[in-house]
C-alpha cells in the first residue's frame, strides 16, 4: 500500500478504478471514513468533478454522519461553485460556523453560495444569526449587493450600524439607513456612546458630515 502513496492521485484513483469498484477498494485495503475524506479533498484540489460526484455518494452511503467541512473549504478556494453547491444540495454535514466566517466565503460566488447553505437551514433562529453573521462581514468587507439582499431578510441592528461606520463606506452606511432611518434608531446608544460618537472615534469626516445632516 506504501508504494501507491507515491503516485498522484488521480493516477492512483483511475488505475484502481478500472479494476475494482469503491466498495471493493475499502475492504481490500482496509480503507476508513477518514481516508476517503482525504481523497475527495485531493480530487477536489486537482478539481475532478466526476470523481468528488463518486466518492461523495460512496461516503454519504458509508459514512452519512461525516464531516465534509474539510472538502467544502477546498472548493472555496478554489472558486468551485458547482461543487459547494452540490454538497449543499446533498445536504452533507458541515460546520457552518466556521465556514461563515472563513475569509473570502461570503462574497464568494457574489454572495450566492453563503445564502445557499443559509437557506437550508431549518432552525429559523440559527438562520437568523447565520444571516446576521454574514450581514457584518458583508458591511466591513464593503459587499453592497450582498449586504442589500440580506438587509431585505432582515432588520438593521445598532451593530449593523455600528460596522457601517467601521467600513468607512458612507454608501455602504447610506445603504443601512435606507432600510431604517427612524431617529430612534439613529440616536441608539452604546456603552461607547452613539453612532455619531463611533463615527468620530473612526476619524471618519464624510461619514460625520452625513450624519450630522440626518
Amino acid at each position: 500500500w506504501e508504494k501507491w502513496n507515491k503516485i498522484p492521485f488521480n493516477q492512483f484513483f483511475n488505475y484502481f478504478e478500472n479494476k475494482y469498484n469503491l466498495n471493493e477498494i475499502m475492504i481490500s485495503f482496509g480503507l476508513n471514513r477518514y481516508e476517503f475524506i482525504r481523497y475527495l479533498c485531493n480530487s477536489c484540489l486537482s478539481a475532478n468533478v466526476e470523481l468528488i460526484y463518486k466518492l461523495t455518494d460512496f461516503i454519504l452511503t458509508h459514512f452519512p454522519e461525516i464531516n465534509f467541512t474539510e472538502p467544502f473549504i477546498i472548493a472555496i478556494d478554489l472558486q468551485l461553485e458547482e461543487i459547494c453547491k452540490y454538497f449543499i444540495d446533498k445536504k452533507v454535514i458541515l460546520s457552518i460556523s466556521k465556514i461563515i466566517n472563513y475569509p473570502g466565503f461570503i462574497p464568494f460566488s457574489n454572495g450566492k453560495i453563503a445564502l445557499t447553505l443559509i437557506d437550508n437551514i431549518e432552525n429559523l433562529e440559527m438562520k437568523n444569526a447565520f444571516l446576521r453573521t454574514a450581514l457584518n462581514i458583508s458591511i466591513l468587507g464593503k459587499n453592497k449587493s450582498i449586504a442589500e439582499y440580506i438587509l431585505g431578510l432582515i432588520k438593521p441592528t445598532f451593530e449593523t450600524l455600528i460596522n457601517a461606520v467601521k467600513s468607512h463606506d458612507l454608501d455602504i452606511l447610506k445603504l443601512v439607513l435606507k432600510f431604517n432611518n427612524k431617529s430612534s434608531f439613529i440616536n441608539q446608544t452604546d456603552i461607547h456612546g452613539s453612532i455619531l460618537n463611533y463615527a468620530v472615534y473612526e476619524n471618519d469626516v464624510n461619514i460625520v458630515k452625513h450624519l450630522l445632516s440626518l
